[in-house]
């Protein structure tokens, strides 16, 4: 993070929190991504349909690009997603009706790209693919993978989230493309996330709310 110190990123998070809680205490709720964070390994991040940029940055190089997405509008906030509100949009998920818990907490095989799901998606190529063991698809590429018009909560790359483990980690959710959805469920909190790490498994998901 360049200059900061850990003094000043404690404050800077701290702040952010604050706010953000703030903002949905006022205005009565947030936002997250409709997809995976996209465009990593590029100066500007973007939630766009059919990204494949998807991983293969650490958790600071994401922290920070999350926190650009809004750009020069000073209506809102973004950043990376808190580990609170990723159990809040679950949580929405089941009050919606749209998944059970079984389908959140079990075993999310059949609405998550895992190892063990089997389904159609658009490929980088425009073209419909078969998708069947540990491929990595782009965002939003199938109907499958959707909840609420969420793409991804389950499965394809883990998401970093802002939320701590112990005093090295950060928690990543959701389960991963190279393992099954029973191990890796929409809720799971993976705890051995180095934030220097960067590897296929890991990318992130964002928060937007509004200036409070």
């Amino acid at each position: 993070l360049g200059s900061m110190t850990k003094h000043d990123l404690l404050l800077e998070m701290q702040k952010d929190f604050n706010n953000m809680i703030n903002s949905v205490k006022k205005y009565g709720g947030f936002y997250i991504g409709r997809y995976e964070t996209g465009n990593l390994s590029q100066d500007i991040a973007v939630v766009q349909k059919g990204n494949t940029d998807i991983n293969y940055q650490t958790w600071y190089t994401m922290y920070k690009k999350c926190k650009k997405l809004k750009g020069a509008n000073k209506q809102v906030e973004t950043g990376m997603i808190w580990g609170s509100q990723w159990d809040r949009t679950l949580m929405w998920l089941v009050e919606s009706g749209n998944k059970s818990i079984a389908e959140i907490c079990d075993d999310s095989t059949s609405w998550g790209n895992y190892n063990n799901a089997t389904f159609t998606y658009t490929n980088s190529s425009g073209g419909t693919s078969t998708k069947s063991g540990s491929t990595l698809i782009p965002t939003g590429s199938a109907d499958y993978t959707k909840a609420n018009n969420i793409y991804d909560l389950a499965g394809n790359v883990r998401d970093w989230t802002l939320e701590a483990y112990s005093t090295y980690c950060r928690r990543v959710r959701g389960g991963y493309c190279n393992g099954n959805g029973d191990i890796g469920p929409a809720s799971n909190r993976y705890t051995y996330g180095y934030p220097t790490s960067s590897n296929a498994g890991y990318g992130c998901r964002s928060a937007l709310w509004m200036s409070s």
